[in-house]
């Protein structure tokens, strides 16, 4: 009898026929590149091995994303402490955000970046050299571009991973993130209510008329898409 599970071989069948989710020609669609760790972002296994090695063309992309303004985070099924100690010691965790790092499904994984960051499937990239995880996500997410890691500096030079404009605005949105994560953080343990928090944080909220000299955006739909 079925369980109802796809089997992988059913995924991997599945994969081609599906939707592309780059049909769509965009220019600076993708905002966020999830990167798988074992074997994609570093070379070995980290819980088999011990010791692993960044590829020198990865972290080059995350900090080329990291330029553009495009946001980088993770889907690893490792351990979560292990992995980010390893990131840490290469000086790449704070490159990363919201990084998803555990035992679940790559496509459960994928689907809580998006929703964190408050992007739509058709602007999250997903880097995985295992084709069965690939698919997995694909599966789920018919919007993800799923990229397979030899793909990976070849997409850069597409529309889709190209911004229209890259503005200092942009070159700090992973900052941004990082300080929203820092506020919910601290959100979370401050004992009063959220006007009192908010009142704490002393922040200043400026409005003024645009000018030749402000950052540009692109129309985008407010319901699901980030800024440009």
């Amino acid at each position: 009898m079925s369980s109802g599970v796809p089997s992988p071989t059913d995924l991997s069948k599945t994969l081609p026929s599906m939707p592309a989710a780059d049909v769509r020609p965009r220019d600076g669609r993708i905002k966020c590149v999830v990167w798988d760790l074992d074997d994609t972002l570093w070379r070995g296994i980290l819980l088999e091995d011990g010791v692993v090695t960044p590829h020198p063309w990865a972290v080059d992309v995350v900090r080329e994303l990291d330029r553009r303004g495009i946001l980088n985070s993770i889907a690893s099924k490792n351990d979560p402490q292990a992995a980010m100690d390893v990131l840490s010691s290469l000086g790449l965790a704070d490159f990363f955000v919201y990084p998803q790092i555990g035992w679940d499904a790559k496509s459960g994984a994928v689907a809580r970046v998006a929703a964190a960051i408050n992007v739509s499937f058709d602007a999250v990239a997903f880097v995985d050299d295992q084709e069965f995880e690939r698919s997995e996500v694909a599966f789920a997410h018919p919007e993800v571009l799923c990229v397979a890691p030899d793909d990976v500096v070849a997409r850069l030079e597409t529309p889709e991973f190209t911004p229209r404009f890259i503005t200092d605005e942009s070159r700090h949105r992973r900052a941004m993130f990082s300080n929203q994560i820092a506020r919910e953080a601290e959100e979370q343990t401050f004992a009063g209510t959220p006007e009192e928090f908010l009142r704490e944080l002393n922040m200043v909220f400026s409005i003024r008329s645009a000018s030749a000299s402000s950052p540009r955006r692109r129309p985008s739909r407010a319901s699901s898409s980030s800024p440009a």
